[in-house]
């Protein structure tokens, strides 16, 4: 109850995120709405009028009831909205169809593959509103070329995706995609102008000048990935390493590197306090950098969602506001699921979400009882501290979802956090100081220098032996390689409270 009088908005996001999630199971009208705010509106003039609700128990269980059946309506309001039949009702026939490339057109031994958004269908010379996302496929002789955003109609058989690989099949169904299309002819009607298209556009415009600004390739790769979202360069073998080390959150773009960003845009107009207003200007001019950034690196659910969190952040400082960090979190979850309910069924949102839950929630606690008088110790501390609690809290999903669970999770974390903070420190400097002659080189070697002590990292753990634990192999020699991490992490953290074993300076 402490949680929900400190963050009510944090109750509210909770119970909206269940009734996203149980709304596939229960199909319902919007109008059903009506019905759990017909009753609110009677218990609130019950409660006011009469007093007959007296407890706190009955009053959080029908406000947890009304704010599920809100979600529970969301998605379905939301499509009704929309009217338009899925690709579904044309499925397994020939069709022409209309559409914008949503994703990176992929070259094979095959032929070239897309995803296509389809918007209209051609049915007895008529065109009808459809919507539905598709797999484009093109035989190798097909001389059609067009790139992401480009606007195109097709003609083709559209029938059921289907994958051999349950992993990749499940991701499909996730993004949406369920419809493949092999293409017999088509024409592309130029681009499709949008601020998605502007964004891809900047990024690639960016992503151009820092391959050339970074002079090892497979470095500059990761730094792209790292900084702008690009991880069309990636091979993967760096993947799989990254995966199997438990780091690949480093290669998207999260809150990690909005959060970084922040620290840094804080630092560097700090100059801005000697001036009347100074501070207020310094909140407006981050929250537009943020802003860009996030417009830049794809808007993905991560970066959204810490976008939304630091911008509200500022907007109460600008206001002087007091504000619970956990009550910021949650509104950025409510705009979210509000503008995109289908958002909830992302595993970036869920793991975006539940990792910094938990660190708002559990974190400040351990991390105020492991306290010590030095400050090497605390900051060695912190990192042990928000790798145990963001895995905890994120590990079911990973397992669920991918079946494996990184054994050195541990080690390499707390390996890699200096060098992640220093790539993606100097990787944005070298953005915003991009146009600088000579200063950008430098940064871009200083960021090189980070991706490569974290890319042999990865290598050297992801090359040891047991270093996944896979749902098929479950070796003991795996589990006890855990066991020991956790362990020394464990005598270490409460080891640290104790002056007597250390003789580090005294901050």
């Amino acid at each position: 109850m402490k949680l929900i009088a400190r963050a009510p908005l944090f109750f509210v996001a909770l119970h909206l995120f269940s009734g996203i999630c149980l709304s596939p199971y229960l199909k319902m009208g919007g109008y059903f709405l009506l019905i759990p705010l017909l009753f609110l509106i009677l218990w609130v003039f019950s409660y006011r009028f009469t007093h007959l609700y007296q407890g706190d128990l009955i009053k959080h269980s029908v406000l947890a009831i009304f704010f599920v059946w809100i979600g529970i309506a969301l998605p379905q309001l939301s499509f009704e909205t929309r009217q338009a039949p899925s690709l579904e009702a044309i499925n397994c026939q020939e069709v022409e169809i209309m559409g914008v490339v949503i994703g990176r057109v992929r070259e094979s031994p095959y032929g070239k593959q897309a995803w296509v958004e389809a918007f209209a269908y051609q049915s007895q010379k008529e065109w009808h509103r459809i919507q539905g996302k598709l797999d484009l496929r093109c035989k190798l002789k097909d001389t059609l070329t067009f790139q992401q955003y480009d606007s195109i109609q097709v003609r083709g058989y559209l029938t059921t995706m289907y994958t051999s690989s349950q992993g990749y099949g499940t991701y499909l169904q996730r993004e949406g995609v369920l419809h493949s299309l092999y293409l017999e002819q088509g024409c592309i009607h130029g681009i499709n102008h949008s601020w998605k298209y502007a964004a891809w556009w900047m990024q690639n415009y960016l992503s151009d000048r820092l391959r050339i600004l970074f002079v090892d390739i497979e470095a500059g790769n990761i730094a792209r990935a790292m900084l702008l979202g690009d991880r069309s360069a990636l091979d993967r073998d760096t993947k799989m390493a990254f995966s199997d080390v438990g780091i690949s959150h480093i290669l998207a773009i999260s809150g990690l590197h909005v959060g970084i960003i922040f620290l840094c845009l804080d630092f560097l107009m700090i100059w801005l306090h000697r001036f009347p207003g100074g501070k207020r200007i310094k909140q407006g001019v981050i929250l537009m950098l943020l802003l860009a950034y996030m417009f830049v690196s794809g808007a993905s659910p991560a970066v959204v969602r810490a976008t939304l969190m630091f911008g509200t952040i500022l907007v109460m400082r600008l206001l002087r506001e007091r504000y619970v960090i956990l009550n910021v979190v949650s509104l950025a979850a409510l705009i979210q699921m509000i503008a995109e309910p289908s958002v909830v069924f992302s595993l970036g949102f869920q793991l975006s979400y539940a990792a910094v839950v938990a660190l708002v929630t559990l974190y400040p606690a351990l991390n105020a009882y492991f306290q010590s008088d030095y400050m090497l110790l605390n900051i060695l501390n912190g990192w042990i501290g928000v790798t145990l609690v963001a895995t905890l809290a994120t590990a079911p999903l990973i397992w669920v979802h991918f079946g494996k669970f990184p054994t050195y999770f541990l080690l390499s974390n707390v390996l890699v956090s200096a060098f992640a903070f220093g790539a993606v420190l100097t990787g944005f400097l070298t953005i915003l100081f991009i146009w600088i002659p000579g200063l950008n080189a430098l940064l871009a070697q200083a960021c090189t220098l980070c991706v490569r002590c974290i890319h042999l990292i990865a290598q050297l753990i992801s090359s040891s032996p047991y270093a996944v634990i896979q749902d098929q192999v479950l070796p003991w020699e795996a589990f006890m390689i855990l066991a020991i991490q956790l362990l020394v992490a464990a005598a270490f953290l409460f080891s640290s409270k104790y002056r007597s074993f250390f003789s580090f300076s005294r901050r």
